[in-house]
């Protein structure tokens, strides 16, 4: 399943960039996917993983790059 350029992110490691991640060792049968948010730590892998960590399959985009305008940020006010 991974290419030689894939970065394999191991559990317990700080995750990059969000999206979706696959277990670097299954095949397309039998494929472990997970969703991992940006700035928190891999979960261990699922038992029937027979990979060492996961690789990115789709990285996750902000709303913003879709198209849509930058979400307003108000400064100094209460409330």
């Amino acid at each position: 399943m991974t290419t030689d350029d894939a970065q394999v992110f191991h559990p317990g490691r700080i995750g990059p960039r969000s999206g979706i991640h696959r277990c670097d060792g299954d095949d397309d049968d039998h494929a472990y996917e997970s969703t991992d948010v940006a700035g928190h730590r891999f979960p261990p892998l699922p038992r029937g993983c027979r990979g060492e960590g996961r690789v990115l399959v789709r990285a996750a985009r902000r709303h913003w790059d879709a198209g849509a305008a930058r979400p307003r940020v108000r400064r100094g006010t209460t409330g």
